[in-house]
């Protein structure tokens, strides 16, 4: 029988208190609050069709254990080993995204990006959010002095390969995030601010090419802009509409869990993931919309402080590309629901019903907690941090 000795133990309380318990914390409860949330959206739907009630609910609860399984796995790995997992992640997460444009994805909602196993589905794209933090993290940690132009070019060319193979599907709102979750981690690269404006002119290039090429088709082109003049196309501006009508319905206090005829008599396409937003806003007010504000808020406080604590320049690079991760993503679905964003097809972070946007999310989170629980780890420095940069 092995012994634990008192050394040991008081290394393992160290350990637990370096945890950020804050952030833990503050997943727990948005996990939490989206089961509530994601049963209360679907119960009295499926009830009235003669559906068990209780089907969103556990197959949330099941994504939810896998979830911290995966988030768990993520914080024990000292996170320095996954720089030499990068180039095998990257190569797997681009040869699913070609996979998922071939028969064997699925289409769900005019996007072919998932692979359908029973009543489950993955979706390649969010797999890809923490595997592109990692690499990019690497990429930008890589190398002796200043951040330089060729990482930036590395960065971009590596980005550039997924960034293709979703807009194929197309994935318009994994494309926003990414876009955003790279420019945030060159930023805090330490890139210039002339290639910074460079990369910002290729992305507008980018967006019109799209658009002119007919990358973009019609109806999703009506989708993107309706939010700018709702009237203007009645049937690409429906989800909005509703949107907005189930939100004013909530008022200050709203009407009450389970409560709501925007939510309960399904007027909000997609409640349950995309827009599950106006669900809390009709159900649970203001008052509910500015608490799940605030939470994030708290994830992303965390999630900015673990990245200036760390004390290697991979840390803050892959602490502060997985908050940007979340944060967009977070702040993109909320805004949509509201008439602030263009409709995209995003998912709130452990909130959204989604198996694999909460087991993205909780490897992200898992990250920053890795990061947080390192950073007084006696571990070399990078060569851009030791020169001084």
């Amino acid at each position: 029988m092995a012994v634990v000795t008192t050394s040991q133990v008081a290394a393992q309380t160290k350990r637990r208190r370096h945890l950020d318990w804050i952030l833990l914390g503050s997943t727990a409860a948005l996990a939490a609050f989206g089961v509530l949330m994601v049963h209360s959206a679907t119960a009295t739907r499926l009830a009235n069709a003669g559906a068990d009630p209780y089907s969103y609910l556990k197959r949330q609860l099941v994504w939810l254990v896998l979830g911290a399984i995966a988030m768990a796995f993520t914080v024990v790995v000292d996170y320095h080993r996954f720089q030499s997992w990068a180039p095998a992640l990257y190569i797997g997460a681009v040869v699913l995204l070609v996979l998922v444009l071939t028969p064997l994805g699925s289409e769900i909602n005019g996007a072919k990006g998932w692979f359908g196993f029973g009543a489950f589905a993955v979706q390649p794209a969010e797999l890809l959010k923490p595997v592109m933090v990692v690499v990019l993290a690497t990429v930008a940690s890589n190398g002796r002095g200043p951040f330089d132009l060729k990482r930036l070019v590395r960065m971009l060319g590596l980005v550039a390969v997924p960034l293709g193979l979703l807009a194929l599907q197309p994935d318009l709102g994994s494309v926003m995030i990414f876009c955003f979750a790279t420019f945030a981690m060159l930023v805090v690269a330490g890139a210039k601010a002339r290639h910074l404006v460079i990369v910002g002119l290729i992305g507008v290039i980018g967006v019109v090419g799209a658009l002119q090429l007919g990358v973009v088709k019609d109806y999703q082109r009506a989708r993107l802009t309706s939010f700018l003049d709702p009237q203007s196309n009645e049937r690409a501006s429906y989800n909005l509409r509703q949107s907005l009508t189930a939100i004013g319905n909530g008022g200050v206090t709203g009407r009450g869990l389970f409560e709501g005829s925007q939510t309960n008599l399904s007027y909000v396409p997609e409640q349950q993931n995309d827009f599950i937003f106006t669900a809390i806003g009709e159900q649970l007010g203001l008052i509910g919309a500015l608490s799940v504000i605030i939470v994030y808020g708290l994830v992303l406080w965390r999630g900015v402080r673990t990245a200036m604590l760390s004390r290697d320049f991979f840390g803050t690079i892959l602490a502060a590309g997985a908050t940007a991760m979340i944060g967009f993503q977070a702040f993109l679905n909320m805004g949509v629901t509201v008439a602030v964003m263009p409709v995209t097809g995003v998912t709130l972070p452990l909130v959204s019903s989604g198996g694999s946007s909460i087991l993205a999310t909780a490897i992200l989170l898992g990250m920053i907690v890795n990061v947080h629980l390192r950073r007084f780890a006696r571990t070399p420095l990078s060569p851009s941090l030791s020169t001084g940069t």
